[in-house]
């Protein structure tokens, strides 16, 4: 109890919101340990809080209750959170590893992930849409990269398309090359007579 006082205490005395983040990550980490019911309380509350908390806050508890709850919960979660402004682009990459890492994959809800951060963060970065591309080619649907491509290019600021043009066309052509495999060949000496 004394420390949840100090910890209440202190975050009424901090005058930046941005200076309180590692009291918060200090706590959740002890009610981690000791009373994950808490834990989830604090959580709950960080998220509500200032953006300079929330945001980061995010994932850690995607994660949380991925690991604590399961998948499931995680994701009734994150699509409340998704869409609740600020949007928070490592939430998003978070829940898509998240669901990268499951037994049974749901591309279903990786793809969700990808369609969520490619509309809040697609016009001013690249590596969204190459998330994406990656996705699609390596787990999902081939021919959805074309599209995703053509989506890229309307939707970005017009100084990032030529970037994501040279970044798709590494990635295409890293597609297409295999290293070829290195094998020593010994050629024997002849014999001298």
């Amino acid at each position: 109890k004394a420390g949840v006082k100090v910890f209440n205490e202190a975050l009424a005395t901090l005058e930046s919101h941005e200076h309180a983040l590692p009291l918060w990550k200090y706590m959740l980490k002890y009610w981690q340990i000791t009373n994950p019911s808490k834990a989830e309380s604090l959580f709950k509350e960080g998220i509500a809080a200032a953006p300079a908390v929330s945001t980061p806050l995010k994932p850690l508890y995607l994660e949380w209750l991925t690991v604590n709850h399961g998948i499931v919960a995680a994701r009734k979660v994150y699509s409340t959170l998704a869409n609740m402004p600020p949007y928070c682009l490592e939430m998003h990459f978070k829940m898509a590893q998240l669901e990268d890492i499951q037994p049974q994959l749901s591309l279903k809800n990786i793809r969700k992930c990808h369609i969520l951060t490619t509309q809040q963060f697609g016009q001013t970065n690249t590596d969204v849409w190459m998330a994406y591309v990656k996705f699609e080619q390596k787990h999902g649907e081939p021919k959805n990269v074309s599209e995703i491509y053509s989506r890229a290019i309307k939707v970005l600021k017009p100084h990032l398309v030529d970037i994501f043009v040279s970044e798709f066309s590494l990635s295409k052509a890293e597609c297409f090359t295999t290293p070829m495999p290195t094998t020593k060949i010994e050629v024997e000496e002849p014999m001298e007579t």
